[in-house]
This record gives structure tokens, sequence and C-alpha cells, in this order.
């Protein structure tokens, strides 16, 4: 009811308005007072041009599409500029050239308003940025070249006919249409019937309660007085204003496409709000009263609705208010979130459980990290007790050896030789250590390793030297300890008899080679049981043993 009652206040408003003018014509024609007649004229020419100046301000402020806003904002213009044309032809220009060429420039808004029609037929409905294809803009060929004809009529006369020897040519006087009338006035229909063909195509039926034949009255009423105007009838051409009926009846076609939602518009809340049967919406003024509102709409008092301008406001703890600002008023709209506030505690309650667990996991991992840490510690005492525990137990025997000697020189031989025993005991265990996190180590390590042996030697009086040369700089860690171990064995196989001792290590590419030289002639043969790919040279001045090893393969 509502929104049929606007119609009707706007369709009455405009009609009144019409009536009032035309009675403004009609007194004008009857008064002889020019300047009163000009007034009224005034008048008359002044609400036309507001109508139509007001219809494209609101079309261009209704029509969501912006290419169709400005096509319709086009035929605002052209309606205008048509009644001013005419205004201007009869009260100001004495000239019976200048009123005729005037009359002909009519054809310029009665031609284009129908194309303009079709085209926004065709941009209805699609992005805002597509662009009329090419073909489209082939009819305004056909359009401007009627135009032209209009105006260059003189030359030709095949729009208007005057008679042979006729001293003034005037719509005034007696003329007769030419072809090219014709043509203009079957390309105008055909224009404005395929518009609203294609309008009507592109609707939904449900959009037009079987009101499709409203677009085709203005069409209709067009084509009747088109021939009332070429027959000239009393009434068209006594009272008749070619350019306000074909203004009123234009704009009255784009206004019915309006309102029937033919063209899309933003005005069409009733019809929105109506439909929204399970959502709480509300437009309200600046004041909170309310304007539009769906069926379910809740009322909130105007305190919690100017709290909610600032941050959605959730009442009665399960509704949530939402206040945005727009033109004269507000949108309201409210939510139900009282079964998201049941899965929002529902969340809470299960992270703080998953807080407990993790918690509870947390020191459970602690608790088996300990025992693994313990463990690990265990496993790697063990091995490093196992791979030193022949030496281990020589440095025992020997500490109870010391305790049994009274011989100072005896006791500081047995230190001495408990230091490169200790020595070989410590840098073992430094390269298992590291080779638990690392597969290959820095050479030098070995290098340090036999620095530390040969300053142990020293306290025995044992003089000598190394060399380790690894091209690369770094060796597998087990290679490493493997060939410590071979220094080692030998060393302590001898060392009871030797003053002088020197070891060479060289790694080229993928072999390494391993060179001992000693100043005695102890039997070391029983190593090579051990170590396969050694061999032993004695010579008059010492002995030599030699180990040849794959890089990759040494065991």
């Amino acid at each position: 009811m509502g929104k049929n009652l606007k119609i009707f206040k706007d369709f009455s408003a405009v009609l009144l308005l019409v009536i009032f003018a035309f009675a403004l014509h009609s007194a004008a024609r009857r008064i002889d007072i020019a300047p009163i007649s000009l007034f009224l004229n005034f008048i008359r020419t002044s609400i036309y041009v507001g109508l139509f100046s007001f219809w494209g301000v609101t079309a261009y402020r209704r029509v969501v599409q912006r290419s169709v806003r400005t096509h319709l904002v086009l035929v605002s213009v052209l309606m205008v500029l048509w009644v001013i044309i005419r205004e201007f032809k009869f009260r100001f220009v004495v000239d019976v050239n200048a009123e005729r060429y005037l009359w002909y420039s009519y054809y310029l808004p009665l031609l284009l308003t129908p194309l303009l029609a079709l085209f926004v037929s065709v941009l209805l409905g699609k992005s805002e940025e597509y662009r009329l294809p090419g073909k489209y803009m082939l009819m305004y060929i056909p359009t401007i070249s009627l135009i032209l004809l209009f105006i260059t009529n003189d030359i030709h006369q095949l729009a208007f006919s005057f008679p042979t020897g006729a001293n003034v040519w005037s719509e005034h006087g007696s003329y007769s249409y030419g072809i090219v009338f014709y043509i203009a006035a079957f390309w105008g229909v055909f224009c404005s019937l395929a518009a609203m063909i294609i309008m009507i195509f592109k609707s939904r039926p449900d959009r037009l309660h079987g009101l499709f034949w409203l677009p085709l009255m203005p069409v209709v009423l067009v084509v009747a007085y088109v021939f009332l105007y070429v027959t000239k009838a009393p009434l068209i051409a006594e009272q008749g204003d070619i350019a306000v009926f074909f203004g009123i009846t234009f704009i009255s076609f784009f206004e019915i496409c309006i309102r029937l939602g033919l063209i899309p518009s933003n005005t069409r809340y009733f019809d929105l709000f109506n439909a929204s049967k399970n959502l709480s919406l509300q437009i309200t003024d600046n004041n909170y009263e309310v304007e539009y509102s769906s069926g379910v709409a809740v009322l909130f008092a105007p305190s919690d609705l100017k709290i909610a301008e600032k941050a959605p406001l959730i009442k009665d703890d399960k509704i949530r208010i939402h206040n945005m600002p727009i033109s004269g008023g507000h949108a309201i709209w409210a939510e139900d979130i009282s079964e998201l506030l049941k899965q929002t505690e529902s969340l809470k309650n299960a992270r703080a459980e998953l807080a407990d667990r993790n918690e509870i996991l947390r020191l459970e991992y602690e608790d088996v990290k300990q025992q693994k840490t313990v463990e690990e510690k265990n496993r790697l005492y063990d091995l490093l007790q196992q791979v030193t525990q022949t030496q281990i137990d020589q440095v025992h025997s020997m500490a109870n050896e010391y305790t049994d000697l009274s011989d100072e020189a005896q006791k500081q031989r047995i230190i001495a030789k408990i230091v490169v025993i200790g020595s070989y005991i410590k840098r073992k265990k430094d390269f298992l250590l590291s080779a638990q996190s690392n597969s290959a180590l820095d050479a030098h390590r070995l290098n340090d390793a036999f620095e530390e042996s040969f300053r142990s030697l020293e306290l025995l009086g044992i003089s000598g030297g190394y060399t380790v040369y690894v091209k690369d700089g770094f060796l597998p860690a087990d290679t490493i300890m493997f060939l410590y171990d071979f220094f080692e064995d030998v060393l302590e196989a001898v060392i009871d008899n030797i003053n002088h001792f020197n070891v060479t290590v060289v790694c080229m590419n993928l072999s390494i080679r391993v060179s001992i030289t000693f100043d005695c002639a102890d039997n070391v043969e029983f190593l090579l049981e051990k170590y396969h790919n050694a061999s032993v040279a004695t010579e008059i001045d010492g002995t030599q043993i030699v180990l040849s090893i794959d890089r990759g393969n040494f065991v």
C-alpha cells in the first residue's frame, strides 16, 4: 500500500503540473496583452524544463548501472534542449529563415532519443566495463544521415516539400511531407519498439506482473500523434506542442521501464524488504523513524541504536545490532548470535581443556626427555668406557705398580706413560662424542691429537714429529678414530724401547697412507692381524710400519 500510494502521489503531482502548464498555454493564446502572454509562456516552459531536468537528476540517482544512467541523462538533456529551442523559436526569433532552421533542429532530439533508448536496452545487465560493440555504433549512420537531411532540407526538400513559387518556407505555411520524414518516423518507431522488446526479453516475467503492455503505450501514443500531426488534425494544429508531447512520452517510456524493473534501479526497497522473510532489516531517517522494515525486524530503542553507531551492540546476550549511516538516515540490521555465543563458549571450554592436556603432554614430554637424556648419557658413558677400557686398565695397573716402587726415576717414568695414555683416552673420547653429531671431522683435530701425544712423549725423553696432509681438509669421523687407534697401538707396542718416533699421514683423493717409523727393532707384526692393510719393514736404523687404506673402506 505504501509503495502504490507513493507512485500515485508522484503521478498525480506530474499530471497536475502538466495540466497547469497546458492551461497556461491555452490562456497565453487567448490573451492579446504581449507581456502577460510572454510571462505565462515563460512559466509554462519553466515547468517543462523543470520536469525534464528533475527527471534527469532522479534517474541519475536511481539507476544503478553507470552507462545506462549516462544515456538517460542525455535523454533528459535532449528534451530540455528541445523545449528551449522551441520556445526560443516562437518567442524571440523574427527571421523566417532562422525560424525554419530551428524547426529543422527539432529532429536532432527526436531521432537521437529512440536510438539512445535502444542503446540503453543493449547495455542493461552488462558490466561497468562493457562498451557497445562497433556494430551498434553503425546505427549512428542512419540517425545522423537523417538529421543532416532535415537540416539541409532547403537544398533537396526530401523531408518537407514547399509549394513552387512560395514566398515563405515555414512550418506555418503550406508544405507536404517527403520520403525522409516517413523514413525518420519509421526509424524512430523501430528503435523504440526494438528497445522495448529487448528490455522485456532481458527481464524476468515475474517482475512485469502481466504489465508488459505498459511500455508499449508511449510508443502507441507517439505513432498516433505523428499520424494526427501529419494529417493536420484541428486539435493538434491548434493546441499541439510536439516538443512537449514527445518529451513527456519519451520520459514516460523510460520511467515506466524503471518502475517495472526493466531498467534496474536502487529504489525498490519495498520489494527488497518484503522479500526479506528471515532477516531483521530496517532503514530509518536521522531521527530513527522507520521508513522500511522487513517482516521479522525487531524494534530497538533509539538509545541502543545510537550506541551501535560506533560499534555493533550485543543486546540480551543473543542479539547483535549493526548501525550503518546512509544518505538521509541509517541502515539497521540485527542478527541472532545466541548459537554463535554457544559455539564460542564451547570453543573456549575446548581450548581450556586442550591447554590442560597440552600441559600434561608437556610434563610427560619433559619426563621422557629427561629419561632419554639419562639413557643417552649412560649409553655414551658405556661406549666411552668400552672403547678405552684397555687403556683404562693399563692406567690402573701402572698406578698399582707406582705404589709398589721406591725408585723415584721409575715412578717418574710410570707417571709419564700414564700421561701419554691419558692423552689418548682424552682425544679418543672427544672424537667419539663429536662423531655422534657429525659424520665428518676437520683433519686438524687429528693434527691436534698428535701434537698432544708428542708433548706427552717428551716426558719420556722420546723425540719425534708428525705430519698430517689432507687435501680437502675433512675426513670421516670413523676414519680419524681408526688412524688415531693405529698410531696409539704402534706407540704402546714400542714405547718402552724407543728414543725417536715419527708419524706421517697423507690423504690424496680416495687413498690414505700412514707411515710410522721408530728407532728399535721390536716385533710389531702382531698388529698386522688387526690392521690387514699394514706392512712392516725392519732396517738397520729402525723399523717402519706402513698402513694404506681406502678413504671409504678403511676397516
